[in-house]
C-alpha cells in the first residue's frame, strides 16, 4: 500500500453521469483519495484545490490534501489533536482554515508550507475582511470575532439574542458592500456586521429555517435553507428572494459564468444559471456523499465527495456559436 505522504500520481477516472435536462450533459471526472482518508471541505489555494482529509476514521488524524488540476494528489500531514476545517484566502495568495479543536488557525503559505498560528479560540467559520483582517465565528458563544494575520485577536462581538434564543453564527462571508455576512442557525436570521463592528440582523422569511453556508457573489449573498428545496438570495439592502432547486441544499458555491453550484449532501450535483434555470448531474455510485464544493483554477467546480471517498470536477460543455 502506498504511503498517504508519498506523492501519487493519478490520471482522473471519468464517470459517465445519467443525462440530465441538458443535450449535453457536463463532463465528471473523480479521483478516489489514497488509503482509507475521507475528504470534508476543499478549497482552491495556488493554481491547485486543497482538501481537508481525514485518515483512519475514526481516530483523529488529519491532512491537508493537494490536488493539481491534473490529478497529482500529495497529502500533507498536519498536527493531531486539531480539528481543521472552513477556509478563506487573503489577499497574498495564502489559504487560511479554521481548527474546531485547538485555538488555532492553519495558514497555508504561497509556497505551499502550512503553518498553526495561535489564537485565543476555537472557531468555525472564516472569510478575509476587506479591512486585511480574518473574521471568524463562534457558534458556541454567540460571537464573531477580527483577529490579525499574526492570530492577535483585534475585536469580539457578541450576537444579539432573540427572543431568549442564544444565536449561533456558522457560515460567514465578505458581502459586495465590504462587511461581512453570517447565517444564524439558531434563530433563523443572515447577519450583517461592518468591519469597525456594527451588527445588524436580517430575520428569515416565513417558513424559511436553518440558513447555511453562504456564499457572495458581485451584487448578492446567497445561502443555503434547511428545509426547503431553495437557495436564499439576499441583496445588501436586506431583500430576501427565494431562488427555487430540485433538492433541499448542504452545500454551496459560486462558479464562472454568474452559475450558482450547490450539493444536496448525496450524489448529485445541481446549478443555478444567471437567467434562473437550473439543472443537475450525478457524480457519484448509489453510496456518494458529495461534502463540499469550490472553484477551480480550471474554470471547472470541484467537490470531494465523503461517501465514494473521492475528489472530482465537473466541466460544462463548450458554449456553441
Amino acid at each position: 500500500m502506498i504511503a498517504p505522504t508519498l506523492l501519487l500520481a493519478a490520471i482522473l477516472a471519468a464517470v459517465t453521469p445519467p443525462a440530465p435536462a441538458t443535450t449535453v450533459p457536463p463532463v465528471v471526472r473523480t479521483i478516489r483519495i489514497p488509503g482509507n482518508d475521507i475528504p470534508t471541505e476543499i478549497s482552491q489555494h495556488a493554481g491547485a484545490l486543497w482538501f481537508v482529509s481525514w485518515h483512519n476514521w475514526p481516530k483523529v488524524e488529519p491532512f491537508l490534501g493537494r490536488i493539481s488540476v491534473k490529478g497529482t494528489i500529495r497529502m500533507n500531514e498536519i498536527m493531531g489533536g486539531s480539528m481543521p476545517g472552513l477556509s478563506t484566502r487573503t489577499g497574498d495568495g495564502s489559504l487560511w482554515l479554521t481548527d474546531r479543536k485547538r485555538a488555532a488557525l492553519w495558514h497555508v503559505l504561497p509556497n505551499n508550507r502550512i503553518i498553526r498560528v495561535k489564537t485565543d479560540r476555537t472557531t468555525l467559520g472564516i472569510a478575509a475582511g476587506s479591512d486585511g483582517n480574518l473574521w471568524t465565528t463562534h457558534p458556541d458563544s454567540s460571537a464573531i470575532s477580527k483577529y490579525g494575520l499574526d492570530g492577535v485577536m483585534h475585536g469580539r462581538w457578541k450576537v444579539p439574542a432573540l427572543r431568549g434564543m442564544s444565536p449561533r453564527p456558522n457560515w460567514i462571508a465578505a458581502g459586495p458592500d465590504g462587511a461581512l455576512w453570517f447565517s444564524d442557525t439558531a434563530t433563523d436570521r443572515i447577519g450583517r456586521i461592518t468591519t469597525e463592528g456594527a451588527l445588524t440582523m436580517f430575520p428569515l422569511p416565513r417558513g424559511w429555517k436553518d440558513p447555511g453556508e453562504i456564499v457572495a457573489t458581485r451584487d448578492a449573498l446567497w445561502f443555503t435553507v434547511g428545509n426547503r428545496p431553495i437557495l436564499g438570495k439576499l441583496t445588501v439592502k436586506g431583500v430576501f428572494k427565494p431562488v427555487p432547486i430540485r433538492e433541499i441544499a448542504r452545500s454551496l458555491a459560486a462558479g464562472s459564468e454568474e452559475r450558482m453550484w450547490y450539493a444536496s449532501g448525496g450524489r448529485a450535483i445541481g446549478w443555478v444559471n444567471a437567467d434562473g434555470s437550473n439543472d443537475y448531474v450525478l457524480v457519484a455510485e448509489e453510496n456518494g456523499g458529495v461534502r463540499a464544493l469550490a472553484s477551480g483554477p480550471d474554470g471547472a467546480m470541484w467537490f470531494v465527495d465523503e461517501g465514494a471517498r473521492t475528489v472530482g470536477r465537473v466541466e460544462m460543455p463548450a458554449a456553441t456559436p
